[in-house]
Formats: C-alpha cells, structure tokens, sequence
C-alpha cells in the first residue's frame, strides 16, 4: 500500500510518520511504501508523472499554495479512487469533504486510533480489490477475474454477461445472478437491478436512478435497491459513515 503525507509543519509531518509506522509494526504489514510532501504543488506534480497512490493524509491550509480541499478536487480528476483523509485544525471546510468522498476529517493533532482506522481500512479494502479473485468456465475454458477487474454483471436471457477491465467485449458464461452473488463480497459488489450487479469501486455517478461506472457504462438502479447501494457506496468510501474529528475546533 502506498501511503503519502502532505503537511506543511513538520511537528505534524513527524507525528503522523510516527503513528503509521506503530500501526505498521502492529499489524506486521511489511508491503507499506510512505512518501512526505511539505508542498501540496510538488504533490500535485508527483502525481502528474504517474505516481500511484492509495492512502492520502493531507493537512488543509498550507500557506501559499493551494488548500487540501482543492488539491483533492484536482487529485480527483484523474484519481477517482484514491482515498483521502484531512488533517485540520479549521473547521470551515469540513462539510465540503464530501464533495471529493473524503474518508475522515481529523483535527490535529492526530490520534494513534484515527491512523490506525485509516491505515486498516483502506489495507483491508485494497486487498478485496486486488487480492481476491473468482473463477469462471466459458466455452470451455477457465478464467481467473481479480475482483477489482470485474466492472459489474449482466443478467441476459439464461447467460450472465462480465464487463471487465481486461475487454471491451464481455465474458458469457451460462448460470444466474443468484448462481454467482454468493460468491462475490458483500461490501464491493451489490444488487441494484433484477438484472446487474455493479462493482462499488468502478462507479464514478451515482443517482437514484442510475450509476455510471469507470468506463462510461451506465447502470439502472431500480427503487428496491437504491438505498442499500447508497449505504454500500457510502461504506466503501467512507468507511460506513462520514466521521469529523473536530470537537471543540
């Protein structure tokens, strides 16, 4: 997991390094990279030329440059699925966290607990995604899908249709949605019509009505479904509910 801080003040930049490397020594996670900014622009600029982040803990007011909040929105446009935690001692921006799917808004100084919730959360998450895998048997052959390439499922006629990363044409196997839901996990993949189940990970618009995943594709959501995608969507990005450390800012 590649973790990055991007904190101005060193006091706070060596408080935060300090509880990562308890939670890593802990959880005895040794596939833990950790980079430190001073700079949001020299983030930004990192981030430009490629480099891949999971987990970001990015203080608000950085005197100067841009703030974290539009630093998130910028990383946003080309990050989607980057998690991001603010570390603040101001208030004023704590609601527009969701506007960029902020995963937790913590005042400073930061709590061991708060990093070791991050820390876990996103590794637990991470390793569904990537670590996780279902086999499948089409036309006589047998295919291994990571979960996190499986963008959702579409039930046709008596066949199940998979839209992955891997293809623009979809896999077809003969079975039913209720053949395969079981064995998909309940927090990345849900229900949210009588023919799809969609990937929470791959979805970039959500409505009522509909979502529209990562390549474009939209979904129907029908009324049955619509708030428990919500709940799932919300639990996938933010750990259940949004959390706003900031008592007595």
């Amino acid at each position: 997991m590649k973790i990055v801080i991007c904190e101005d003040e060193q006091m706070y930049q060596k408080e935060i390094v300090e509880a990562i490397g308890s939670w890593k020594a802990a959880s005895d996670h040794e596939d833990i990279e950790l980079s430190v900014f001073s700079s949001s622009e020299d983030l930004l600029d990192h981030l430009e030329h490629g480099a891949e982040v999971d987990l970001l803990f990015v203080d608000i007011e950085i005197p100067g440059e841009m703030n974290g909040v539009e630093l998130a929105r910028k990383i946003r446009e080309a990050h989607l699925d980057m998690t991001i935690v603010f570390c603040t001692n101001y208030s004023e921006y704590v609601f527009e966290g969701y506007t960029v799917n902020a995963l937790r808004y913590l005042k400073k100084p930061v709590t061991q607990e708060d990093i070791n919730y991050c820390c876990s959360y996103v590794y637990n998450r991470l390793a569904i995604r990537n670590d996780h895998a279902l086999t499948l048997f089409s036309a006589g052959k047998r295919y291994v899908l990571r979960h996190i390439e499986i963008r959702c499922i579409e039930a046709r006629l008596r066949s199940l249709l998979f839209y992955t990363t891997l293809s623009d044409e979809p896999l077809r196997i003969n079975a039913k949605l209720t053949d395969i839901q079981s064995s998909l996990p309940e927090n990345l993949f849900i229900l949210c019509h009588r023919s799809y189940i969609v990937n929470i990970a791959h979805i970039r618009m959500l409505t009522r009505t509909e979502c529209t995943l990562s390549n474009d594709m939209n979904i129907p959501i029908s009324r049955t479904y619509s708030a428990e995608v919500e709940e799932i969507f919300d639990r996938y990005h933010q750990g259940g509910h949004v959390k706003y450390d900031l008592d007595g800012v």
